[in-house]
């Protein structure tokens, strides 16, 4: 990869960084993300995080190519462990699940309540991360949808909430539950990607709902109305929604 150039899913989250923020990419892997961020000019520096010494390795030598030695620092360690409050100004997740996410949020309050500006892109579980993100008084500032090699992926860009102000500022109808799953500022924006992005968890949905008919389990039918109440509700955001996804 050459180190100017992003694939579509880490390209989304370098343009939802604010110019001139110092980032955290918790989890680097490669550290393309830190490099591409210091070499375009959006961030004079960045740290690059991860609990395996392997990726750190390649990552070094990648920052060394890249001629950002300077400006791009790698740690190892967990989470938000290996930064001070105030150090820096954006933290960045991507490519972990939505639980342990939230996990590694968790784990570091005096951190994390430094921090300006979270962006997470959850592989899986991004309801899970919308549902933390509202009891630990974070507001969605954006959301957006991006294809990278046939397969969506969900970004969340999520900013400390001040007074009485809420989560999702428009419940748009829906529940809140349902909201969850589809993303209140991709449906008020009416994102591109959104039917698609629908449809794929309603199909999630109707196919747990199947296996679920056909369980013996004490809880299956209190699991089944739960299910059924969220499919219904993603059935009725596709019904409000164009055909087309060219009215963006």
């Amino acid at each position: 990869m050459a180190f100017g150039v992003l694939p579509p899913r880490l390209n989304c989250i370098a343009e939802k960084v604010s110019p001139g923020s110092v980032v955290a990419d918790i989890g680097t892997d490669h550290a393309y993300l830190p490099i591409h961020l210091v070499l375009s000019g959006r961030s004079p520096r960045a740290i690059g995080t991860d609990t395996r010494p392997s990726p750190l390795a390649a990552a070094a030598a990648n920052i060394i190519k890249a001629g950002v030695a300077g400006r791009v620092e790698l740690r190892q360690g967990s989470g938000l462990s290996v930064l001070t409050p105030g150090e820096v100004d954006l933290v960045v997740i991507a490519g972990l699940g939505g639980a342990l996410t939230c996990r590694i949020l968790d784990a570091d309050p005096e951190v994390r309540r430094s921090i300006e500006r979270f962006i997470l892109q959850p592989m899986i579980g991004a309801e899970v991360v919308r549902r933390w993100l509202d009891d630990n008084r974070l507001r969605l500032a954006d959301e957006d949808l991006v294809e990278d090699d046939g397969r969506l992926y969900e970004v969340i860009v999520a900013e400390p909430r001040t007074g009485s102000q809420p989560a999702y500022a428009d419940s748009l109808g829906f529940s809140r539950q349902v909201l969850d799953f589809v993303g209140p500022v991709l449906l008020k924006k009416r994102h591109p990607l959104l039917r698609r992005h629908v449809e794929t968890k309603l199909a999630q949905f109707r196919k747990a709902l199947e296996g679920l008919r056909q369980g013996q389990a004490p809880r299956s039918a209190e699991v089944r109305q739960r299910y059924q109440r969220i499919a219904d509700g993603l059935a009725e955001v596709l019904r409000c929604l164009p055909k087309s996804e060219s009215f963006c």
